[in-house]
């Protein structure tokens, strides 16, 4: 007899794997057909049982899809409406999120699968760090394929008048919730055997050379070292003083220089909203509206999105409907703290946390990759306090 819970799981193990290796889905254009196939396979499991539900999940779901409805229709009636493609991705992105009713049926621990096959991320990125270092001639070929694909950025950045390497992997935010369930690992079973991993995922953050990452790294480092060592106060304090001497030192010292012109041009999105804001102070209440465009100096032409993503929900939906979307990206850290979950589920809620901090500054949340990252949050939802 067919196990069809667990062929669901390996599904969605292959659902994150895709969106892993593959977010712009240009290499297997395999994650529609996925996730068509989790649905499909889970409508058969529940021909004869009725699903189980939560009241909040479907509220949850349908404000998700309100917002998507008035985005585009506060976009159509402003004549705004100029980029269909990218308002039906944002609409198929948000789509993801309806896996939930799945995952709280079937009970799927999506913290472990996502932390565990997030890893090809370091899997990916390392190789290509090594052939890079080691055979110069071929980083033309491999940068060129990455950028075609849409999954990585490579270029240099200098570190104490050194230049290094920088691999960004496009979902490596991902690693965030590795580097916290191999250290909560460790925590809970005192095997040494997850210290190496959990330090190959704090490398490849450090690879990637975003300010983001590796500020979330070093701060998630600081957490479990206050968990591992919380009753040597000095040596607390000590780890704690050195670590922040250490990342303020980093950032003064990390040299931006014409090779890397991420913070210039995200300075000008900055500037390019304060200007459209100011000629439109409609667009605080009412939002520009999903498919719009706004003309941006950071990359010179008009564009529907940047990587400022909380700016970009504000052009686009408009105060009121944006705080809406940031509580429903709360909602289940709220949930665990008032339910008095937090201390079990810390771990998750570290790397949700640090991960919703990540695409701040990165086209991060509003995608495939973002929202299972949000379902990672959500999936702790199907615990019944005892």
């Amino acid at each position: 007899m067919i196990n069809f819970r667990r062929v669901i799981i390996r599904l969605f193990a292959l659902l994150v794997v895709v969106l892993v290796v593959d977010p712009g889905d240009l290499i297997f254009h395999m994650k529609m057909p996925i996730f068509m196939l989790i649905w499909a396979t889970w409508l058969i499991l529940r021909t004869d049982s009725s699903a189980y539900g939560r009241r909040d999940l479907i509220l949850v779901s349908l404000s998700f899809l309100a917002i998507s409805i008035y985005g585009i229709l506060a976009a159509v009636l402003q004549n705004n409406f100029v980029n269909d493609e990218f308002a039906f991705g944002f609409i198929k992105s948000i789509s993801i999120f309806s896996l939930i009713f799945i995952i709280y049926d079937l009970r799927i621990d999506v913290f472990s699968i996502v932390s565990k096959w997030a890893l090809i991320i370091c899997g990916i990125t390392l190789p290509i760090y090594i052939v890079i270092t080691f055979f110069p001639a071929l980083l033309s070929p491999i940068y060129n394929y990455v950028i075609a694909k849409d999954v990585a950025k490579i270029g240099y950045r200098a570190f104490y008048g050194v230049e290094i390497v920088m691999i960004y992997y496009r979902t490596s935010p991902l690693l965030v919730f590795s580097l916290c369930f191999f250290l909560d690992k460790y925590l809970q079973y005192k095997k040494i055997k997850f210290i190496p991993i959990a330090g190959i995922v704090f490398f490849t953050l450090f690879l990637t050379g975003t300010r983001a990452n590796i500020l979330m790294a070093l701060i998630i480092a600081a957490f479990y070292f206050y968990r591992i060592y919380s009753k040597h106060f000095f040596a607390k304090i000590i780890y704690i003083l050195g670590l922040l001497y250490a990342a303020v030192t980093f950032f003064s010292q990390l040299n931006f220089d014409v090779k890397d012109e991420s913070s210039d041009v995200k300075g000008d999105h900055f500037n390019s909203y304060l200007e459209l804001f100011d000629k439109n102070p409609n667009y605080l209440i009412h939002g520009q509206g999903l498919g719009s465009e706004f003309y941006s100096r950071g990359s010179a032409k008009m564009l529907p999105q940047t990587e400022l993503t909380y700016l970009d929900l504000l052009r686009t939906f408009g105060f009121p409907v944006t705080i809406l979307f940031l509580i429903l990206l709360l909602y289940p850290i709220m949930y665990l703290f008032k339910n008095g979950y937090w201390q079990i589920y810390s771990s998750a809620i570290v790397a949700y946390l640090a991960y919703l901090f990540i695409a701040g500054t990165n086209p991060l949340l509003i995608s495939s990759t973002g929202m299972i990252a949000v379902l990672v949050a959500y999936s702790f939802l199907k615990s019944k306090k005892k």
